[in-house]
């Protein structure tokens, strides 16, 4: 099993006109995608003082903004805990997208036709994906925003902003990563990152042809390859295997988007 190292970020001293703020921010998000924080850690003001030679208060306001950014979650007593990402909550949330994407398939076609634009800038974020993941050191901070940005390209385009906006709270680029980090204590395998290029080139295909079904079944089956490493306790797999019913009223079976 190939795993990608997570790249690491230059020593804090190289900024300049950067917040203290700002660095402290940036480097204990980067702990967190490598696995230095591990989810469900108590992250304590202390010890990372100690760790970056940083005074308290930067760091208490770093915190605050990972909070802010769902990296960090807020306890009761002020203690801090980086977020915690099972892998029933992941597959729940990419079943609801699945299902708020099958339902405005109408509207991404639509859009593609009436702008140019929204294929083009798909093709780019899937190239910078690319060349993300052929470094022997990915930075996977970048890579999650990249797929994450693939997927609201089209999804910004929906008449429905209610949608739209769950959409986004759903946050699952990120929460697939860390629920990955979780179960395995290691980042992504290099063949979960290819195995999602694949995925993003078929919703590219058919959307170019303009192709309503092979649209849903790209979607579906986007899906359903990602949910396929979080299968690991009896919660996820009870979850997963509601999905078929949920794809029941768009006609698309297991056996259809195989």
């Amino acid at each position: 099993m190939e795993h990608i190292l997570g790249s690491t970020p230059n020593s804090l001293e190289n900024y300049v006109d950067v917040s203290l703020v700002d660095l402290v921010t940036k480097q204990l998000r980067h702990d967190i995608y490598v696995g230095r924080y591990q989810a469900g850690q108590k992250l304590i003001v202390r010890e990372i003082s100690e760790n970056l030679n940083v005074s308290h208060t930067p760091i208490k306001e770093a915190l605050n903004r990972l909070v802010s950014e769902g990296y960090v979650t807020a306890q009761p007593r002020k203690s801090m805990i980086v977020k915690e990402y099972t892998n029933q909550q992941f597959i729940e949330s990419m079943q609801l997208r699945l299902i708020i994407e099958l339902v405005c398939t109408g509207d991404f076609l639509e859009a593609v036709r009436n702008d140019a634009s929204v294929i083009r800038e798909m093709k780019r974020y899937q190239q910078l994906q690319a060349e993300l993941s052929s470094a022997d050191a990915i930075d996977f901070e970048a890579w999650v925003e990249c797929g994450g940005k693939f997927h609201d390209v089209y999804m910004c385009r929906v008449r429905n902003r209610q949608m739209y906006e769950t959409y986004n709270n759903l946050d699952t680029n990120r929460g697939s990563y860390f629920a990955y980090m979780r179960n395995s204590n290691a980042p992504f395998l290099r063949r979960r990152v290819l195995q999602d290029a694949a995925g993003h080139d078929a919703i590219i295909t058919a959307m170019e042809q303009q192709d309503e079904q092979k649209l849903k079944r790209a979607l579906v089956k986007h899906v359903r390859d990602a949910c396929s490493d979080y299968l690991i306790d009896d919660d996820a797999k009870r979850v997963y295997a509601a999905l078929a019913s949920y794809l029941e009223p768009f006609h698309l079976g297991a056996e259809q988007e195989q």
